[in-house]
């Protein structure tokens, strides 16, 4: 923070605030109705196919990624341009969307996720990209933590500080790796998330099944935030029971608000449920988390932060927030595309 940039109150991420979708609006600079990744689950119906980020072979479908935009690496790879033998490529550690080819493209390297790559074996890596004799121009890498951890333990447990204690330790390590190949002073480098995480506790659950019949809809991405699909004939009596809730509010999809940016794309089913903070959905005896995210984007938990420092940031400034649809844009101008 003292030698770069910071936001003091963090950065606004999208409605919904789930990881698919916030990972592909920081890359492509667009809300989740724009670039279609509108859910960790969602269902297309023109696909007629439900899309799930633990399915391996829809991680590589274009059809899923490219429909709206472009993420930064194909941005960055089609410019195409090599000076003094410098090249525009790109290399991804485990970033949401990158093994889909998007407008024929895919980042010059990448691996698939594997969350058993130890921290330093993933700084490592992408360090080497830099310094290959083919050398990438711009990396991305993804870290689990303290994600993981805060679904099973809530964010507010101890175990979580000793996540952020590790994930310091790995920032300074990249940071010393970076300095030993001689190219700390000349790389920018930006440290955000996808989303915050808020307290889940099992007083506070809603059961959908106490309320309407599990054999009148089905639902995806459930849990905080509900994506109903209603059975024919049934969408105005699954309205009117799911109104009358505490700590929900439920939209038509024509009725929601238009600052949501989560209103026009196909893959946004008819109904969608809105819980309060800290509220859960249940359904069919599914469990809830200790801590959980998804949530309006307008609740402060939900804020991820933002610091960065390098040639092309200030030094010791402070902003108090902005979008994170901004860090498309932000990227871009930082690698004069």
């Amino acid at each position: 923070m003292n030698e770069g940039v910071h936001a003091r109150n963090g950065i606004k991420n999208a409605f919904i605030t789930k990881t698919f979708p916030n990972h592909y609006t920081i890359v492509t600079g667009l809300y989740e109705e724009s670039h279609g990744i509108v859910g960790n689950v969602m269902f297309d119906p023109v696909l007629n196919e439900t899309f799930n980020i633990y399915n391996e072979n829809q991680e590589k479908s274009s059809k899923w990624f490219d429909n709206g935009g472009e993420p930064i690496w194909v941005t960055n790879q089609l410019q195409n341009e090599c000076y003094h033998g410098y090249c525009r490529r790109t290399g991804v550690m485990f970033w949401p969307g990158d093994q889909a080819p998007v407008k024929g493209v895919l980042p010059f390297k990448y691996l698939p996720y594997d969350r058993t790559v130890k921290y330093k074996t993933r700084v490592d890596t992408i360090v080497r990209w830099f310094t290959d004799k083919y050398s990438v121009n711009l990396g991305l890498l993804y870290f689990e933590e303290p994600d993981h951890t805060g679904h099973q333990v809530g964010p507010d447990n101890p175990e979580i500080n000793q996540k952020v204690i590790e994930l310091d330790k790995t920032v300074g390590y990249l940071l010393n790796e970076l300095d030993k190949k001689g190219i700390l002073d000349d790389t920018d480098i930006i440290i955000t998330s996808d989303h915050g995480m808020a307290s889940t506790p099992q007083s506070k659950m809603i059961n959908l099944d106490d309320y309407i019949s599990p054999l009148d809809y089905r639902i995806f991405s459930s849990d905080p935030i509900g994506s109903v699909l209603p059975n024919p004939g049934k969408e105005d009596e699954l309205y009117k029971k799911l109104s009358n809730i505490p700590h929900l509010t439920v939209y038509k999809k024509a009725d929601i608000p238009d600052d949501m940016h989560f209103k026009h794309n196909r893959r946004i089913q008819p109904l969608l449920l809105v819980t309060d903070e800290e509220y859960s959905l249940s359904h069919n005896k599914s469990k809830i988390r200790e801590g959980n995210h998804g949530y309006n984007n307008s609740f402060k938990d939900m804020h991820p932060f933002f610091i960065a420092r390098g040639p092309s940031f200030k030094k010791g400034f402070s902003i108090d927030t902005f979008n994170n649809v901004d860090l498309y844009p932000l990227m871009c101008e930082i690698l004069g595309n």
